[in-house]
């Protein structure tokens, strides 16, 4: 009983952390899928890409790191139809949802820990052949369990833009375009006095006018 009970810890742990990794890779690839190069094939590339973020989200696991780590663990689903991120907030229409879904399945086998109470049959494994021995027809047995968890994402809006940098006047995305003030725009207030001054690093600052760029 009490070794079950750890054959089923085990068992029960490499399950969640695979799904930790379906999870992570599910949500990595929905804010980042729309912002792929357009060389990016889909589904090959995003499940290398899935592969690479499961590699890493088992690496902890030593029954899921033992294993053999293939493209074939992974399958993102809908195979034939890339899911399109929409372009603007107004395209977000929940009828338009299977235009955005997709869904991530990590599979991955794991030692049995009760196999070595089930050894293979030792010798020919053919039925019949006479040597063969009990339980021939069962076929040798693999000491493994596959496990297998899946996680559904969906575009929920349009992709991400760049960041601007600290400290940058410019947006990235503008391309070079001449930065302006926001429409009614004011600086906040000035610095609470504090003890030493400016050179205090508590004392606070005003706050800045945030910059943008025309469109």
């Amino acid at each position: 009983m009490i070794y079950g009970a750890y054959a089923a810890y085990v068992v029960m742990t490499a399950h969640h952390t695979l799904c930790d990794a379906a999870w992570q890779a599910t949500r990595y690839l929905q804010v980042e899928g729309p912002r792929f190069p357009e060389e990016y094939l889909y589904p090959d590339d995003w499940e290398r890409v899935a592969l690479d973020i499961a590699v890493d989200a088992t690496a902890a696991q030593r029954s899921l790191r033992d294993q053999q780590w293939e493209r074939s663990n992974i399958r993102i689903m809908p195979q034939n139809r890339k899911p399109v991120a929409p372009s603007n907030p107004e395209e977000v229409e929940v009828n338009r949802i299977p235009d955005y879904h997709f869904t991530v399945r990590v599979t991955q086998s794991v030692t049995n820990p009760l196999g070595v109470l089930f050894p293979r049959p030792i010798g020919s494994t053919d039925p019949n052949d006479p040597d063969a021995p009990p339980f021939a027809d069962l076929g040798p047995r693999e000491p493994t369990i596959e496990l297998t968890c899946q996680y559904s994402g969906f575009f929920e809006g349009a992709p991400f833009r760049p960041t601007v940098e600290p400290g940058s006047d410019t947006d990235p995305f503008c391309e070079q375009c001449p930065s302006i003030r926001l429409p009614n725009c004011t600086p906040g207030p000035g610095p609470t006095p504090c003890p030493g001054g400016p050179s205090n690093p508590a004392c606070p600052t005003p706050r800045v006018c945030p910059v943008c760029c025309p469109r």
